[in-house]
């Protein structure tokens, strides 16, 4: 099977294919699987060709839930998930159309942060 890859479930940005990557997109390759019920299953690179290659060094090969509109597991960006954490509704993937950079370029955006607490001045005695 050739490239393919799939939306984030939180952002709606590719998963991007490692070939791809531009300057400031590298966290788009870093991804999380989750089971169903949010619990993540493995964390680590997308290979472009369904497998996350997982932080452990094994691979993890991702199924294809619906081969009609080729959607996929429920898959985040890490910087997405760790952030925002998984959506509030449940289930597969949307196909990613540029294939993961493939196609379309990937665009520049950056990686959700967490906000910085804001501390109050203290008032002068």
């Amino acid at each position: 099977m050739g490239l393919s890859s799939w939306l984030c479930r939180r952002c709606s940005h590719p998963i991007a294919c490692p070939y791809y990557l531009r300057p400031g997109t590298s966290w788009m390759n870093r991804v999380i699987l989750v089971q169903a019920q949010g619990i993540e299953i493995a964390r680590g690179t997308y290979d472009g060709y369904q497998r996350i290659q997982t932080d452990a060094d094994d691979a993890v090969e991702l199924e294809v839930v619906d081969e009609d509109l080729w959607l996929g597991p429920e898959i985040y960006h890490e910087a997405c998930f760790d952030v925002h954490g998984p959506t509030a509704e449940r289930g597969p993937t949307e196909s990613d159309d540029s294939q993961g950079g493939f196609t379309t370029p990937l665009p520049s955006i950056k990686a959700p942060t967490k906000a910085k607490k804001r501390t109050r001045a203290r008032a002068a005695p």
